[in-house]
């Protein structure tokens, strides 16, 4: 797309504003162009409200700002993100402590049955005594 723009001084609001949406209509149907990033309708529309308040337009202060809102917008996110992050750390002790606290009620549990089934053997085994006893001493009664 081939454009010719008048140039000139004292020119009209409206003419200034027509050259930047003939810029950026054109650009956007030849955006395989060095320029078309600079030629966007968020920028031109920014120029042409600067133009419309009696400002100059500087692509700078545009850039700028979009860049501080960028960033801001980032910092915004990313302290959300940290939140987010610092709360399931919060609840990622919670359940570690609820389970070291599960883990270490296991554990003495654990030590009570083995205690029982320790004693538990004893008497298994102080049974069996008497049983063997018990036995000898009915073999010596069948045998007298």
């Amino acid at each position: 797309m081939e454009i010719r723009l008048k140039i000139e001084n004292n020119m009209s609001k409206a003419e200034e504003r027509a050259i930047l949406e003939k810029l950026r209509d054109a650009f956007a149907q030849n955006d395989d162009n060095y320029l078309a990033p600079l030629f966007t309708r968020e920028f031109t529309n920014w120029a042409c409200q600067r133009i419309q308040d009696d400002i100059l337009v500087n692509p700078m202060e545009y850039i700028t700002a979009y860049s501080e809102k960028e960033w801001e917008k980032e910092i915004k996110d990313l302290k959300e993100k940290l939140e987010e992050a610092q709360q399931g750390v919060i609840e990622m002790n919670e359940v570690a402590h609820n389970a070291t606290e599960s883990a270490n009620y296991l554990q003495e549990e654990k030590y009570k049955f083995e205690d029982l089934i320790f004693a538990k053997n004893i008497k298994i085994d102080e049974l069996e005594n008497c049983i063997v006893n018990l036995k000898a001493k009915l073999y010596d009664l069948c045998v007298i």
